[in-house]
């Protein structure tokens, strides 16, 4: 699992997503959980892992440009946010094709829908974002499936201009999500990334 995003709790709520993780169900699972990008709640989020008895579990990567290696090794975005705008980490994992566990917040259901593109939480709490995570737990087998309908998803909001419109989907998933992870948004233009196969399939062993 990968969660991307500024490390700002009270927006991001990557400490709903330590809470769910810590509780008891989840400890006696196989999974480990990446952080991508960096903030003003790092240390808290750190002391939060320490706490629940993650520190093994979750690992902090800072800041990365190439969202491709991220959805390389990853096989789930985890977006527990309290506000949101369009988020540029869900448009980048779609068109990356994997699927996502979000909160009903900003323009997310735009972009999910759930049990088919993705997991939606009603709320941005610990007991809703638990369970559409657990749902997604149990719909492993479904994961490349529903990346690849993500994927589809976003090349249909695309016309025959379609560069032209997928810089404006950037441009503004960047706009409400600042600052954001990319650096470079010719990653979103090299054409393998559209038009390649979806990534590797799930490790059975791991869920990452």
């Amino acid at each position: 699992m990968a969660g991307v995003a500024r490390l700002e709790a009270g927006r991001k709520g990557q400490d709903i997503l330590l809470e769910v993780l810590g509780s008891n169900g989840w400890h006696s699972r196989d999974w480990r959980l990446r952080l991508f990008g960096d903030g003003r709640d790092r240390i808290y989020l750190r002391a939060l892992t320490e706490h629940y008895g993650l520190a093994q579990r979750v690992e902090f990567c800072g800041h990365l440009d190439d969202i491709r290696t991220v959805w390389k090794e990853n096989h789930l975005l985890v977006l527990p946010s309290r506000g949101e705008g369009t988020p540029l980490a869900l448009v980048e994992a779609m068109l990356c094709g994997r699927p996502a566990v979000v909160t009903d917040v900003g323009g997310n259901t735009e972009w999910i829908e759930d049990g088919r593109t993705g997991f939606v939480a009603e709320a941005p709490t610990a007991k809703s974002f638990g369970a559409a995570l657990e749902r997604a737990w149990l719909a492993q087998a479904d994961w490349q499936k529903m990346g690849i309908q993500r994927r589809k998803k976003a090349l249909i909001k695309f016309d025959n201009s379609a560069g032209k419109t997928l810089l404006e989907i950037v441009l503004e998933a960047a706009h409400s999500s600042r600052p954001n992870l990319l650096t470079n948004l010719d990653v979103f233009f090299n054409q393998s990334l559209i038009t390649r196969n979806t990534p590797s399939t799930i490790d059975s062993h791991q869920v990452r």
